[in-house]
Order: C-alpha cells, then sequence, then structure tokens
C-alpha cells in the first residue's frame, strides 16, 4: 500500500522469482521490497520478505521493530 514504509529491499541483481524456474522472467520484479512498516487502524504492523530473516538479524534491528511497535 503506498502507506507503507519500505525500509528493505534487495539489490538490483536480485529478482522475485515467481515460478522458481531461475531465470527472470517478465513480470518478475528486480530488487523487490524486503521490510516494511504501517500503521493500520489502531495498530502497527511489520512485514517482511521471510520469517527466516529474524533468527539471523543483527541488533539493533530486531530492539528497533519492538519499540517502534510498543510506541
Amino acid at each position: 500500500p503506498a502507506t507503507a514504509q519500505i525500509i528493505g529491499q534487495l539489490s538490483n541483481l536480485s529478482y522475485l522469482d515467481l515460478n522458481n524456474n531461475s531465470i527472470q522472467d517478465p513480470g518478475e520484479l528486480s530488487g523487490p521490497d524486503v521490510l516494511g512498516l504501517m500503521d493500520f487502524g489502531n495498530g502497527r504492523i511489520v512485514f517482511c520478505g521471510d520469517t527466516n530473516m529474524w533468527q539471523s538479524v543483527p541488533q539493533p534491528l530486531t530492539d528497533n521493530v519492538l519499540q517502534w511497535l510498543l510506541e
């Protein structure tokens, strides 16, 4: 959505392989967004491209995201 603030994006050398054929086909975006924030109603949302990223994320990202959610 236009209200989302994108804070993480892959490089333009990467692409979103929607059909998993290891070839960038038409319509498969280069440098896709992978992390964003947005307000939603009375709450806040953090979204990411892969939940596994939270297992190896260096600080202070995790602390900053939790602090933002609690503001």
